[in-house]
């Protein structure tokens, strides 16, 4: 059973990094400029 929960528990880490990826590409590539992301990601942190 445990072994199955941390099976979870990184798929799900990886999913969200993947997400947190494709949505940092897509801002770049919408603004054109990486530190106006940047700056975006860290105040929504």
């Amino acid at each position: 059973m445990i072994h199955t929960n941390l099976k979870k528990k990184f798929s799900c880490c990886v999913l969200v990094f993947l997400l947190f990826a494709v949505i940092c590409v897509w801002k770049e590539k919408k603004k054109g400029s990486y530190s106006d992301s940047f700056k975006l990601q860290t105040k929504e942190f």
